[in-house]
């Protein structure tokens, strides 16, 4: 995720929603290491500085929210959370993302489990859509109205379906199971 590189790739889903809505106002990304927002969030204001980028994290090690806090990279211990694709650190040494992350993003919310898990069951039972706990975020801060953007055209980031079977049938079934490891 620190990487040049891959910060280019991900920019290039920036260029892709302005091609598609050249009018949109704010974005809302998943927040983890910041390879993502730090893409998005540079192709995007480089083109115009008034969209508003919005990072989401996990409430559980969010470790990029710490380190704006701090104003630099801190570490935190990881704790098992539904948004398990954003559990980890963002290296001590970290050149790239942490340096754009402070540059480009807006603001950063934090999310709950039970609001994460009512992210996931919401997009599957309204937009059929199956998505992980990491991906869910930015839509848990919509729905737990922590982000109001009204009269807005904003786009939320849904960045990944990998979720356990046993995770997503316990949440189907209204509890908030832990997640457990991959086989």
């Amino acid at each position: 995720f620190d990487d040049p590189w891959i910060i280019e790739g991900q920019g290039t889903i920036g260029l892709e929603i302005l091609e598609e809505w050249p009018d949109l106002d704010t974005v809302i990304v998943p927040l983890s290491g910041g390879g993502l927002i730090a893409g998005i969030g540079l192709a995007l204001k480089t083109i115009n500085p008034c969209i508003q980028v919005i990072g989401v994290s996990q409430e559980r090690s969010p470790v990029m929210y710490h380190s704006l806090q701090a104003g630099h990279p801190v570490t935190l211990p990881d704790q098992e959370t539904l948004a398990d694709a954003l559990v980890g650190g963002i290296d001590l040494a970290n050149r790239y993302t942490f340096s754009l992350v402070q540059r480009y993003v807006d603001q950063v919310y934090l999310v709950s489990e039970a609001e994460i898990a009512q992210a996931i069951r919401f997009l599957l039972a309204t937009h059929h859509l199956v998505v992980e706990g990491g991906g869910a975020v930015g839509v848990a801060a919509l729905l737990a109205s922590k982000i109001r953007l009204p009269g807005r055209n904003v786009v939320c980031i849904l960045s990944g379906g990998n979720i356990d079977l046993p995770v997503l049938a316990g949440l189907l079934d209204g509890r908030n199971p832990k997640p457990t490891a991959s086989p």
